[in-house]
């Protein structure tokens, strides 16, 4: 029974304790600027050796036009690729946006998993911060209902990788994507109508069989869970949902859309969605750690109450980490 813990501040402790549910952000307004980039770095030169051959093979069938590269040179692919990328975060975001939610992964019997992660309460602390431990295989159980109740993309949990992304990230799944995405362009019936047999048969060559829709599940599997070595004290774990917009869901599916929600944080509008709301399995909360406060007893003493009221049978122990806000 492995332990993650979510750290957040008073009015998202009491909002997770009373109303049972977590919040799961939009990716793109999470705090590491790099954040789902790292796999854009590691796809780029995949995707910009496919598109240098297939720009080639479309020149050498009179397909394109051989001025294009003479006009734009050797930065031609460059050009291409990153079109590529724009493309797919447009169709992402906008089909269907993930959505994060992130927890702390602390050894068992060492000193972060008793008192907590410094560089997280100095991110909460201030406003009053507190750490819930949770059972990672009943988070686990929630989310297999969750998606039983709600039409979702993918939705993933696992560690967060700092280093060594090869173990969940492979070439070979997106081999041939570029091509595909390429192709989709020119087989545009407006474009193929113009092109006679052969060539329209060319193009499905170069095109390819690769399905665009599970590479780019795989590559909505594979970003929210590569970051920066910055942040590898943190050992995160993470809940990543790809939440689809109610307008693109098929008219034969039996689940409704998640609905997206929006709050504020300094001068930002946040898009999040409300995970396990109205869920018949309570939140799996093992435990609370009450982070430094001036009132630190107090705190506890108000957590253990408010958990006897809503029949959460955790225990609260205080960090004895000292920080001053």
């Amino acid at each position: 029974m492995a332990s993650v813990f979510h750290y957040t501040d008073t009015a998202g402790a009491v909002g997770i304790l009373s109303g049972q549910t977590l919040f799961a952000s939009d990716s793109r307004y999470l705090n590491d600027s790099t954040e789902g980039t790292l796999l854009d770095s590691l796809l780029s030169p995949i995707l910009l050796s496919e598109i240098a051959i297939a720009t080639r093979e479309l020149i050498e069938a009179d397909l394109l036009s051989k001025e294009y590269y003479e006009e734009t040179g050797s930065n031609a692919d460059k050009l291409q690729v990153d079109a590529l990328f724009r493309s797919i975060r447009i169709a992402t975001n906008n089909i269907s946006p993930c959505f994060v939610v992130s927890f702390c992964r602390h050894q068992e019997g060492g000193e972060h998993f008793s008192h907590g992660l410094l560089s997280q309460w100095r991110g909460y602390a201030d406003r009053g911060g507190f750490a819930l431990e949770f059972d990672e295989d009943g988070l686990k159980a929630c989310l297999n209902e969750e998606v039983e109740r709600y039409f979702f993309g993918p939705v993933v949990t696992r560690d967060v990788l700092y280093k060594d992304f090869e173990k969940i990230f492979s070439p070979k799944d997106y081999d041939g994507l570029a091509r595909a995405m390429v192709g989709k362009i020119f087989l545009d019936p407006k474009i193929t109508s113009v092109f006679d047999f052969k060539r329209r048969k060319k193009l499905k060559e170069i095109a390819g069989d690769k399905n665009i829709d599970e590479a780019i599940s795989t590559y909505l599997s594979t970003a929210p869970f590569l970051k920066n070595f910055g942040f590898h004290e943190e050992c995160e774990y993470r809940i990543a949902v790809a939440c689809v917009q109610r307008n693109r869901i098929p008219e034969e599916a039996k689940q409704p859309a998640k609905s997206v929600e929006f709050r504020t944080r300094g001068n930002l509008i946040l898009p999040y969605i409300r995970l396990f709301d109205g869920s018949k399995t309570k939140l799996p909360i093992k435990a609370v750690i009450v982070g430094p406060h001036p009132y630190q007893e107090l705190q506890k003493e108000a957590v253990v109450r408010l958990l006897e009221d809503k029949g959460i049978a955790a225990s609260v122990r205080l960090s004895g980490i000292p920080f001053r806000g």
